[in-house]
């Protein structure tokens, strides 16, 4: 017996073409059966559930059977009867149709066996993502063989290692940092890689004349000489406010929060409007400096103008944190709408996936200023072709920041 399979089969019989009687031939059908392999006698099959009563019908069988079964199917007219069976023989489907990548591994010399090898991601797009094999000899044999979404595994593809003697395909597979004093070659404080060579910088904190040295590693495993440069200048890490009113009087010095990268203009208005200024016109000058862990920077002084008012008054009610809500309708036919909170000027990307982490749509992407929006998405894809019923997964992603939401399309 072969491999059992699971198929479906949607057929479309006509009842003029398909019965062999003397009978008007302007019937309807009412019912139908299948068999496999051998007739049971009209009536006696698998009855095949359908919508009857008109000359046409639609079947949707879902069999597990083995490979070269014989499925006979045949319908009864409105006037009692069958036709002759109309046979099919299953085969298994095209072997490639419709798969893609979903898994991958390499190994070195030896096979350890399949799915026992060392892991290489695969995107959601079924792309290899690109990996580094470390301590390779002249003349290590590396396969590397892959698994469709069928569970399928490929026979290994080979490739024989041999050293260049230049920087022919090298690429950057590690890096490194240490502020004054080397600690050595590979001690360093690590710097992520990215998979295509980018370096992916980290917060560092430094004082004035701080000297930093960055040193990589490239894919042959060879380290660069350490470079440095003298640090000069910091980050701002505090500010503050004053108020001058008309009558000469002041405010009080008042500090204001300011988060990491945070635009220092932003920041202000912000403490500002935690002043609660409602009424601007007795306010004459606003003074504001900003200080780093080395500097206190000198008053700055600003007159105050009805645009100051209304941009205050703006930010007061700027959301606080990152936040993805629930579309709403959900389920939803055609389109829902999307709800975020950004509590940061920031970069941005909110984009529809199915449930195999396919991107269906990109509805938004690029730099927002701090708010909170709302994005319609009308159940289409990026090709502006309308998508089937499902569950899809909305993904709201800034820096560090991802928050997913299910959102259901019922047609």
């Amino acid at each position: 017996m072969g491999k059992v399979i699971f198929i479906g089969l949607l057929i479309l019989l006509l009842l003029a073409p398909g019965y062999s009687q003397t009978y008007p031939r302007d019937q309807n059908i009412v019912a139908g059966e299948y068999f496999l392999n051998t007739d049971p006698g009209e009536g006696n099959g698998t009855p095949i559930e359908a919508y009857y009563g008109l000359s046409t019908v639609s079947v949707n069988l879902n069999l597990d059977i083995p490979e070269n079964t014989v499925v006979y199917i045949r319908f009864k007219s409105s006037n009692g009867t069958w036709s002759a069976p109309r046979a099919i023989l299953y085969k298994p489907p095209v072997p490639n149709r419709g798969a893609y990548l979903i898994a991958a591994e390499y190994f070195v010399n030896h096979d350890p066996g399949v799915g026992k090898a060392n892991p290489v991601e695969v995107d959601y797009a079924g792309n290899i993502r690109p990996f580094i094999i470390d301590s390779l000899k002249k003349g290590d044999v590396v396969y590397l063989r892959v698994k469709d979404s069928y569970g399928r595994w490929s026979a290994p593809n080979m490739a024989v290692y041999n050293p260049v003697s230049a920087n022919r395909g090298a690429m950057l597979a590690r890096g490194e940092y240490f502020i004054n004093t080397d600690p050595g070659v590979g001690h360093g404080t690590p710097i992520e890689i990215d998979p295509f060579g980018k370096v992916v910088l980290p917060e560092i904190s430094l004082v004035r004349g701080d000297r930093i040295y960055f040193r990589f590693q490239d894919s042959f495993g060879r380290w660069g000489p350490a470079r440095w440069f003298e640090y000069q200048y910091q980050d701002i890490v505090a500010a503050e406010y004053m108020l001058q009113y008309k009558n000469g009087s002041t405010s009080q010095i008042k500090s204001m929060t300011i988060q990491p990268h945070e635009d220092p203009g932003l920041a202000f208005f912000k403490a500002l409007s935690d002043e609660v200024i409602t009424d601007g016109s007795n306010i004459d000058t606003l003074y504001i400096r900003f200080k780093t862990n080395d500097i206190v920077g000198q008053w700055h002084k600003f007159s105050f103008q009805e645009e100051f008012l209304s941009d205050i008054l703006a930010l007061k009610d700027l959301p606080t944190e990152f936040k993805l809500y629930t579309n709403y309708p959900n389920p939803f036919n055609p389109s829902t709408t999307i709800r975020y909170d950004l509590p940061i000027k920031t970069k941005i990307r909110v984009t529809i996936y199915n449930l195999l982490g396919q991107k269906v749509r990109t509805l938004v992407e690029g730099e927002q200023p701090p708010g909170r929006y709302t994005v319609l998405w009308n159940g289409k894809n990026d090709a502006g072709q309308p998508v089937a019923s499902g569950i899809y997964i909305c993904l709201l992603k800034s820096g560090h920041f991802q928050q997913s939401h299910r959102l259901i399309l019922l047609k």
